[in-house]
């Protein structure tokens, strides 16, 4: 209970920053913060290859005699990867029109929220989930929001692009004191210096989990990403609020993942379906109510961020609509991992965000932004229903909502 209370109390805080970059700061940095926010979402998910699922996957199912050298290997790789994921961020970014010492504030901020990931998946497999998501969520939310706010009320709105990663990364730096000194109090056996690199067999596994990760970020946050190509950052201002505003019906749904999908790792036997279960009932309710909300306060809500973002609660109800529609079908994802059919999985996502991809390309021209809302409502529908396919054919499992409400009258 408490880590969902952190987990929801985490994304309202972070939808507290959106809105005050936005009224304090202006569209324009409001789409770059947007943007910043997005495209390390992907690096870093690049830079951890898959190193933090595979650590919530394994770690908890770990002798102790043997963690310490296994963990030691996994975070030397994962500094690896993460190094040479920066050097390409830098050549990326400089090819498309970043400056070079904005395209290092930027690798910065992708070391920083990739170190993050790291240690919240350390934390939470160890049992520390309500001290992870209080302080790497919470409380640098906050801390990030109270900066901008002194900011503001120092400088006024002029706030540059640099100074704005500066405050960002400070508010990494800020709570990797307090999560690193937790993680050497538990046990010394997490400093990386001994050990080599991952096994090979791990690394098939981490893999699978990283081309996943990858492919369910892309669909998440390619939209912001495209749209700084092909737009301008006001453009890309409007459909965050509204995606943002979105994004609040995905609190709950957040927030039983972090509880259920470590349970279902440790789970055998009945366990399995009473928790998916609950979980379904719990997300599709939560989405209904919120998909309500959008419907009739939607315009109240974006016009926290401005005035002329109220024009956009169209678009916030369709894409809310691709979360309700993500409810229906359940713990589709989780228990596709779960049952570790990486490769089918990786395919259906794959299917998924190229029918996006397509209909982006084909319709944006004609529809605007509501052509992006529309395409992720296609790619949601497509991965789920494949998805739901798979696990009913293979493994008689229904993780519809349909099922668990059929349980429930049982």
């Amino acid at each position: 209970m408490l880590v969902s209370i952190c987990s929801g109390l985490s994304a309202l805080s972070a939808f507290g920053v959106n809105i005050a970059i936005s009224r304090l700061f202006g569209g324009e940095l409001f789409g770059f913060y947007s943007y910043i926010v997005s495209f390390t979402a992907l690096t870093s998910v690049i830079s951890c290859f898959g190193f933090n699922q595979f650590i919530l996957l394994r770690l908890p199912k770990i002798d102790l005699a043997e963690k310490g050298h296994w963990l030691s290997n996994v975070t030397r790789t994962f500094y690896i990867t993460l190094a040479i994921t920066s050097v390409i961020i830098v050549f990326y970014l400089s090819y498309i029109g970043f400056s070079f010492y904005l395209s290092i504030f930027i690798v910065l901020i992708n070391t920083a929220v990739s170190i993050s990931l790291i240690r919240i998946s350390i934390l939470i497999s160890e049992g520390d989930a309500v001290f992870a998501n209080a302080i790497e969520k919470l409380i640098r939310s906050i801390f990030f929001l109270l900066s901008l706010i002194l900011f503001y009320s120092t400088i006024g709105s002029d706030l540059s692009y640099y100074l704005l990663c500066i405050v960002l990364l400070t508010s990494y730096v800020f709570v990797s004191f307090f999560s690193n000194k937790k993680i050497n109090k538990n046990s010394k056996i997490y400093k990386v210096s001994i050990g080599g690199v991952v096994e090979k067999k791990d690394l098939h596994v981490t893999i699978k989990l990283f081309s996943i990760l990858l492919i369910v970020t892309l669909i998440t946050n390619v939209d912001v990403i495209i749209l700084e190509r092909i737009s301008d950052m006001k453009t890309v201002a409007y459909y965050s609020s509204a995606q943002k505003v979105s994004m609040l019906s995905s609190i709950v749904l957040l927030s039983v993942n972090n509880v259920v999908f470590p349970i279902l790792v440790k789970s055998t036997g009945n366990r399995v379906p009473i928790i998916n279960n609950l979980a379904t009932l719990i997300g599709f309710v939560s989405s209904l109510m919120f998909l309500l909300i959008v419907f009739y306060f939607g315009d109240l809500i974006l016009g926290l961020f401005g005035e002329d973002y109220k024009h956009y609660n169209n678009l916030a109800l369709l894409i809310t609509f691709g979360y309700f529609l993500s409810s229906i079908f359940g713990q589709t994802l989780t228990m596709m991992k779960i049952k570790e059919e990486f490769l089918p999985l990786f395919i259906y996502l794959i299917i998924g965000l190229t029918i996006k991809l397509g209909f982006i390309y084909f319709y944006y021209e004609n529809l605007g932004l509501e052509a992006i809302a529309y395409s992720t409502i296609l790619c949601v529908l497509t991965w789920n229903f494949l998805c739901f396919l798979h696990l009913n054919k293979k493994y008689k499992l229904n993780t519809t909502i349909f099922s668990s409400l059929v349980r429930c009258t049982k």
